[in-house]
C-alpha cells in the first residue's frame, strides 16, 4: 500500500517539476524579451507605435483558418453520432462528443478575430475621434455680452459668406 502512495507522490512531484521547469523557462524567455524591449526603448531604437501591431503574422491567420476547417470537419463528422447513439434524447442530437470539433472550431475563430480586432478597434477609434473633433469644431461658445438675435444674425451672415466662397 505504501508503495502505491510513494509512487503516486513521486509521479505528482515529477510532473510538477517537469511542467514547472517548462513554464519557468518560458517565463524567463518572456522576461528577457521584456528587458530587450526596455533597453531598445531607452536607446531610442524602438520605432513602433504603442497599441499597434508591428507586423502582420500570416502564420497566425493560416493557423486560425486551419483550426476552423478542422473543427468544422470534426463537427460535421461527429454530428451523426447523436442520431445513432441517442436519437431524440438530446437537444438537436448534440452530445459531449461534439466538443472534439467545437473546441478547435472556437479556438480558430478566437485566433482569427483576435488577429483582426486591433486594426478594427484602431479604425473605429479613428472614426470616433474624427467625429468628436468635428463636433468640437462645430460647437462655438456663445458670447455672453451680445444679444441672441445679433449672434444668430452674424452666424447666418457667416454661413452665407461660406456658401458664397464655396461657389466661387
Amino acid at each position: 500500500m505504501w508503495d502505491d502512495v510513494a509512487l503516486a507522490i513521486i509521479l505528482i512531484c515529477g510532473a510538477n517539476l517537469f511542467f514547472g521547469s517548462i513554464l519557468g523557462f518560458l517565463g524567463y524567455l518572456r522576461y528577457l524579451k521584456h528587458k530587450e524591449t526596455i533597453a531598445l526603448a531607452e536607446n531610442g531604437l524602438l520605432n513602433s507605435v504603442p497599441g499597434q501591431k508591428q507586423t502582420t503574422n500570416p502564420r497566425a491567420v493560416r493557423s486560425a483558418v486551419i483550426l476552423i476547417a478542422v473543427g468544422t470537419a470534426l463537427c460535421i463528422g461527429l454530428y451523426p453520432i447523436g442520431w445513432i447513439a441517442m436519437p431524440g434524447e438530446l437537444p438537436l442530437n448534440l452530445g459531449p462528443w461534439m466538443l472534439a470539433g467545437l473546441i478547435p472550431l472556437f479556438i480558430g475563430i478566437a485566433l482569427f478575430v483576435s488577429h483582426y480586432l486591433p486594426s478594427l478597434q484602431f479604425l473605429v477609434g479613428q472614426g470616433v475621434q474624427r467625429a468628436l473633433d468635428q463636433a468640437e469644431h462645430d460647437r462655438r461658445p456663445l458670447p455672453e455680452s451680445e444679444p441672441l438675435e445679433r449672434v444668430q444674425r452674424v452666424e447666418r451672415t457667416e454661413h452665407h459668406d461660406e456658401a458664397h466662397n464655396m461657389k466661387v
